[in-house]
């Protein structure tokens, strides 16, 4: 996972500087929806240090990446002061296209297209593109009406969005673990599937629909009582730090909250219940590495 966020941030590191070249270089050929689009360089200026922190919490000095990214944001910010205002009428008109007449067919057609691996980070991309815009052009124009509009957009794909988590999860799995910025909420799938969840009414549902303490309970020694065994499933499946693993089981859309050091597994339900909790068995084939792990899509 390491290995594959460098490159990620390397890559975009790359890209960055070519889009600001091409930028200045063909400034007067800037045009919505042509060739060269003033709004290029944005996206890989606001993600670049999500994916830098990300490395770094995985223990990884990342100073030559963090003062190339700031040698390259200089040449943003110089690009910005030569074409001024201009620069920035430009800008706009993009966010006003996106917001006018992008987004709002996207909205409608969120995950409803095929194939769904392309078109759901495709659909979700344009979200991204108008919060960078909004964060771009704030304090230089009147916003007040785009966001009012952005904001009634956002209830309806908020809706959609809560419906077809599992799916975003499933097809969009690279949306989750790299620290993108809170205010990125489609960008945090795991927790809109705890909000869906909680939606549900509540975490598990009532006592008479978690069935498998039954089956599981004698897994732990001593066996824990029903409301502990409930309690320690609610627990292992909201955890989200560098102990547990997270996967999307394919096949049965179900999210798996797996902490390999205590050997215990909950299993989040498409319904938004949590279906069980087990410890699952090591040997003679290991259940998570082995008997289902061509379902697994890993998310950490």
């Amino acid at each position: 996972m390491s290995e594959e966020i460098k490159k990620r941030v390397t890559d975009g590191l790359i890209r960055y500087e070519e889009s600001l070249k091409e930028t200045d270089e063909h400034y007067g050929e800037l045009k919505i929806g042509g060739r060269y689009s003033p709004d290029a360089p944005l996206w890989l200026k606001l993600i670049l240090p999500c994916w830098i922190r990300a490395l770094e919490e995985r223990g990884i000095d990342c100073k030559e990446f963090r003062d190339e990214y700031a040698r390259v944001t200089r040449k943003l910010t110089a690009l910005e002061e030569k074409w001024g205002h201009d620069y920035r009428e430009k800008l706009l008109g993009v966010l006003q296209r996106d917001v006018n007449f992008l987004y709002p067919r996207r909205v409608c057609s969120f995950a409803d297209l095929e194939p769904f691996e392309l078109e759901i980070p495709h659909e979700i991309s344009l979200r991204n593109s108008i919060e960078t815009l909004l964060m771009e052009v704030e304090g230089y124009f009147d916003l007040a009406e785009i966001k009012t509009k952005v904001t009634i957009l956002d209830e309806v794909f908020r809706c959609k969005y809560l419906r077809e988590v599992e799916n975003v999860l499933k097809y969009f799995p690279e949306a989750e673990g790299l620290h993108y910025p809170d205010e990125f909420w489609w960008m945090h799938p795991l927790t809109m599937l705890r909000e869906k969840q909680a939606l549900a009414g509540e975490v598990y549902g009532d006592e008479s629909r978690f069935t498998h303490y039954t089956g599981h309970g004698h897994e732990w020694s001593p066996a824990p009582g029903r409301e502990e065994f409930q309690q320690k499933a609610i627990s292992l499946i909201n955890r989200r730090d560098p102990g547990v693993e997270l996967y999307y089981q394919t096949g049965y859309d179900t999210l798996i909250v797996y902490d390999r050091n205590a050997n215990e597994v909950a299993c989040g339900t498409k319904a938004g219940l949590i279906a069980t909790f087990f410890r699952p068995r090591n040997q003679p084939e290991h259940y998570v590495d082995d008997e289902i792990a061509g379902r697994l899509v890993r998310l950490n």
